[in-house]
């Protein structure tokens, strides 16, 4: 009992500062960059460490917009230990490609890193022949039931000079032509979202009614969204209004 206690204490204390730092670090690059606020970096590093300090046996899933979907963030994370998947939004126009085919005994040169290139997300949309699948979700946005239609696959998503990325993409899009505010600030647009687990499924099926989905977790940030706006239209966190010791105290 002491030596299994012994080593899972500095493994978790290794794993919650590598976690932090790599947050940290690509964070503090993106707030420079004007991508993130410093107080959205906060509170992501905050509910990453919670989520990290439950331990390794259950499955850390962190949900993000599409600021933080850059392929080296989505890797070092994915390669940590334990279960982590990232879901966040996708680009329409990322290039994937094919897994890269297994090198034959004998084979000289560099192993490949990716495979054939396949069509971007945006060319599966238009394309006619792209099989959509109609699925009812149960909690859209606040909506309560809404009918949208999905399709999605596995790939690879490389660009040069980064490591290639093994993603589940799922591709969504409302038969009516329009999605909510919520979910795509009002554009009629088709909208993707990727998982670095590609075991999980797009949506809930009948054998799995209580499971997770890309989808379901993705919405799941529609009660935190709210929250957020609701704390700066009404408490004006993150204004001007806070800028005054009345505010704070």
């Amino acid at each position: 009992m002491v030596s299994t206690w012994g080593f899972f204490m500095p493994t978790m204390t290794i794993l919650v500062m590598a976690s932090t730092g790599l947050v940290l670090w690509f964070g503090g690059r993106m707030v420079i960059d004007g991508v993130l606020t410093l107080g959205e970096l906060a509170a992501f590093n905050a509910y990453l460490l919670l989520l990290l300090l439950g331990g390794p046996t259950q499955q850390l899933v962190v949900v993000a917009d599409s600021s933080f979907a850059a392929i080296l963030w989505l890797f070092q994370l994915s390669q940590l230990p334990g279960q982590i998947c990232l879901i966040v939004r996708f680009r329409l126009d990322a290039a994937l490609y094919e897994p890269a085919p297994k090198r034959r005994p004998g084979q000289r040169g560099r192993p490949r890193v990716k495979g054939q290139r396949l069509p971007t997300l945006a060319q599966v949309a238009q394309n006619a022949k792209t099989k959509w699948q109609r699925v009812v979700l149960p909690d859209w946005y606040g909506e309560g039931r809404r009918i949208v239609e999905i399709v999605s696959d596995t790939a690879v998503w490389y660009h040069s000079g980064q490591p290639p990325l093994p993603i589940r993409w799922v591709l969504i899009r409302d038969p009516k032509g329009k999605f909510t505010p919520a979910l795509a600030g009002g554009a009629r647009e088709t909208q993707a979202l990727l998982s670095t687990d590609l075991s999980v499924k797009p949506v809930q099926t009948p054998a799995l009614a209580a499971g997770a989905s890309v989808i379901k977790w993705f919405v799941l940030r529609w009660r935190l969204e709210v929250t957020f706006h609701e704390v700066r239209e009404h408490l004006g966190v993150e204004t001007q209004r806070q800028w005054s010791d009345l505010a704070t105290a």
